[in-house]
Parts: structure tokens; sequence; C-alpha cells
């Protein structure tokens, strides 16, 4: 069961951004204008590839969860093992430099694709100082943090919620110094933790992980400015806005807080409806593929793998890699850091 989920979390997480990325940077109206009055609602493949492709939040999740799996293997600090596989994914943006060469993934040659990748994110590794929640190297809350960290939140069974809402954040602040970059990120990779670890609704996980963040970065002067946000995105499943509103008056989730936000309104709102959630989380102005992916990720901890339509893994490009990366994880759920 908890196999299917950890599964669900990293590949619906990839159909999201999948069907998000070839709108990014179109306002609702020209997505309509392309794809229809209802929006883009299926994969627009690649005519190259033959593949609904991924973008560059997904290549950077695979490269979390391989850092998070040298660490068990190798030992020592996750969130250093975590940078070390961030340098080599840079490395598959500009084949230049030096590079730890430390993930297999390097093997994989259709991860040598730039998908639009994060500009801070590209930057804060470009600069050889890796980033912490006490050493800033930057001042962005962008989203880059947030849409690459749900492996955190599914590798142990033996950590607790605090740390899987550290090592969350730890990860992101590597490129992301703002903490509206980093807290919605460990929010994120808690939030994981609960569904897969808890048998809990998804409001109830939450609630859950909202008190734990609040408590964990109460002196956090932005803590409010994210919980006034969580709150809202949660009472907006029931308010009689349409979701194209409801999501503009969220953000458009470029920033860190934003993409959270959306995330939680599309999956909590569509909870038994996979399908829909997904589509709602693309057909906005806003950062689509990284809505989409992380709704995904929240989504596919509740419906699992096998719950998840043909439709969506039959094109999905790198799919045998990410079924492959979940399995690994699975199985160091057991193993002591």
């Amino acid at each position: 069961m908890k196999q299917d989920k950890i599964r669900g979390c990293l590949v619906a997480g990839a159909i999201g951004d999948a069907l998000g990325y070839p709108v990014e940077f179109l306002k609702y109206k020209q997505i309509q204008r392309e794809y229809g009055p209802e929006g883009i609602d299926s994969f627009d493949i690649d005519y190259r590839t033959k593949k609904a492709v991924i973008s560059d939040d997904t290549q950077m999740t695979l490269f979390t969860a391989e850092g998070i799996l040298n660490a068990v293997s190798d030992g020592g600090d996750i969130t250093e093992h975590i940078y070390q596989a961030y340098l080599d994914w840079l490395y598959t943006q500009n084949e230049r430099g030096d590079h730890p060469n430390v993930c297999k993934l390097l093997e994989r040659k259709e991860l040598y694709a730039r998908r639009a990748p994060g500009i801070t994110c590209l930057n804060a590794l470009e600069s050889g100082d890796m980033g912490t929640l006490t050493h800033s190297l930057n001042n962005s809350k962008g989203c880059g943090g947030i849409m690459r960290v749900a492996p955190l939140g599914l590798f142990s069974s033996q950590i607790d919620l605090k740390e899987a809402i550290l090592l969350g954040a730890r990860a992101a602040a590597i490129t992301h110094s703002h903490p509206l970059g980093y807290i919605p990120s460990g929010f994120l990779s808690g939030l994981v933790y609960v569904l897969i670890n808890q048998e809990l609704s998804l409001k109830d996980a939450i609630e859950e992980t909202r008190v734990i963040v609040n408590e964990i970065f109460c002196e956090n002067d932005y803590i409010n400015d994210l919980d006034r946000l969580v709150r809202r995105a949660v009472s907006y499943t029931e308010n009689e806005q349409n979701d194209l509103q409801n999501l503009k008056n969220l953000g458009e989730g470029w920033v860190g807080e934003e993409a959270l936000a959306a995330a939680l309104y599309c999956a909590l709102k569509y909870e038994h409806d996979f399908d829909k959630a997904i589509t709602v989380s693309v057909n906005h102005d806003g950062d689509t593929d990284s809505t989409g992916a992380v709704t995904g990720n929240i989504l596919g901890c509740i419906v699992g793998y096998d719950n998840i339509s043909s439709k969506w893994k039959t094109n999905l490009e790198c799919e045998d890699l990410i079924v492959d990366m979940a399995d690994k994880l699975f199985m160091c759920r057991k193993e002591s850091l």
C-alpha cells in the first residue's frame, strides 16, 4: 500500500508537471484559444520525443530523490548529499565545468534537456556556495524550492513530522533563501509525510502539518503570512466562486507560498477526482507546471499509482525512471541514517 502511494506521489507530480509545462507562460485566455474553452485537459505530446515531456520540476525532484538515496547508502548529511545531486543536475543543464558525478541519473540522456530551468536555481548552484536556513544566498521565494522536495516526505518512517518538514525546508534553502521560498517547501514535505504514514483525510493532514510548521517557524516574521494563505486556500474550497477566480485570489503560483496554496486548494476541493484536480491545477494564469506538480504530489499520496488512469501514465516521459526511483525510496524506508 505505501509503495503504491509513494509511486503515486512521484508519478502524479510528474503528470501535473507535464500537463502544465506546455502552457506555463500562457494566460488562461491564451490556453483556451490554443486548447479549447475548457483549457488543456490532456497531454500535449512532443513531436520529437513522442512523450508528454517533464520540466525542470520533475528533473530536480528525481535528483532530490537520488541525493536521499546516496545519503542512505553512504551516510552523512542528507542536505549535503542533495546539494551534490543538484550540482549533477546543473551539469545536465549546461554540460560544462566540474561536477560531483555522484548520480546514476547522469546516465539518462533524456534528462540532458533544458525545460525552462529556474534562474534562481541555476544562479545559486553556479555560485559554488550552498544556501542553508541560516546562510542566505539571495532573497528569492520562487517556487523552485517547493516543486522538488516531495521525496523528503517519502523515504523514511523513522523520522518524525518535524524532521520531515525541516528536511524539506533545508533542501529548498540550498537555492532559495527567502523564508517563503523554504517554509512552504517544508510544509509540502511534511504534508506528504503525513499522508504516507498516517490514515488521515487530506483536510486533517493539512491541519496537522500546519500546526507543526507554525511551531517550528514561530519566530519567523513570515509565518503568519503563510498561515493566512494556507487557511484561505482551505476555506476557498467551500465558497461559491469558480476555480479560476479562487486561484487568481490565491496568487499565480510563481512564488513558494502561492504554489502551495494553489495546490492545497485543487487537491482538497477535488480530493476524490484526480483528473479534475490535476486539470484545474494547470488551467490558470500562473506557473502551471509547478502548481500541477505540487497538486500531483499531494493527491498521488491519496489515490496511489494503480488508481491513476493509464491515459496519464502511458505517454509520460521517464515514467519508468520515476517508478523505479519511487520503489528505491520505498525500499530504503527501513534503513537507518
